[in-house]
């Protein structure tokens, strides 16, 4: 699989761009890479069901430039990143489909250009704001110990990287995390977030699917949340990492949505 480079601010942002037809851009999340959408096989299945697949490692990750400074993940920042995608690829619009934090990377692109973006697949994270939740429930996090457990992944500590990630992730894929990620950018990245978390909201004007893993630790809320802001929503069975691999369930959601008529 050819990777082609964009080049935004300073910054090299590694792409994959793959098959005919309406145009799809993937987001990974936090850690992941473009590899986790090819070994899953949501690449080759978009690209036979009559899709042009554009995969993206966001800055930090995968073969994409490294930083780590939290400051280069500010969400602004992030946004430039992936319109860059789009216009270096000849794309003035296209369907964005992140997933954990590429979500709320692609949920900002659709709330600051919805004109760019046609549709937008929401999948494995909130819809709503999970401070007052963690507060009540004495949960919030010691900003103390984010910052210490920084420094510690900054400097190589893999394990306090794994401490203050929010969801469990099985031993299997955090191995394979470690061996395909730069430790100090993607803990910078993580280090953005806590300090100035992207805006979790999405946007109302974009015609958007939110989708999510039954076993999720926020499924019930996430329900009560689509259906109060009106959204379209499904699951797919099993937690944050099961629901995205293998891409079977997830495409047998997704695919029908992106083809309906709308």
């Amino acid at each position: 699989m050819d990777r082609q480079e964009v080049m935004v601010e300073g910054a090299t942002i590694s792409v994959v761009d793959e098959g005919d037809g309406p145009p799809v851009v993937l987001v990974p999340g936090l850690s992941m890479s473009i590899e986790r959408w090819v070994d899953a096989g949501y690449v080759t299945a978009l690209v036979d069901a009559g899709r042009r697949v554009v995969a993206m490692d966001p800055l930090g990750h995968g073969e994409s430039s490294r930083d780590g400074d939290p400051a280069a993940y500010e969400p602004g920042r992030l946004v430039d990143h992936i319109v860059a995608v789009l216009d270096a690829r000849g794309l003035p619009s296209a369907a964005l489909w992140g997933y954990s934090r590429g979500a709320q990377m692609a949920g900002q692109v659709a709330r600051a250009v919805p004109d760019r973006v046609d549709a937008l697949v929401y999948g494995g994270n909130v819809l709503f704001d999970t401070r007052p939740v963690l507060e009540a429930l004495g949960m919030a996090p010691d900003p103390a110990a984010l910052e210490a457990g920084f420094q510690r992944a900054s400097a190589g500590d893999w394990g306090a990287f794994w401490e203050h990630f929010p969801l469990p992730i099985p031993d299997p894929t955090k191995r394979d995390i470690e061996a395909r990620n730069h430790l100090p950018s993607i803990a910078a990245a993580s280090r953005a977030g806590q300090l100035d978390p992207i805006a979790w909201q999405v946007p109302h004007d974009v015609r958007t699917l939110a989708v999510w893993g039954s076993e999720e630790i926020f499924h019930g809320m996430n329900e009560e949340a689509a259906a109060e802001q009106g959204l379209d929503h499904a699951t797919v069975p099993g937690g944050h990492a099961q629901a995205f691999d293998p891409a079977g369930p997830m495409l047998g959601v997704v695919l029908p949505w992106l083809d309906a008529p709308v």
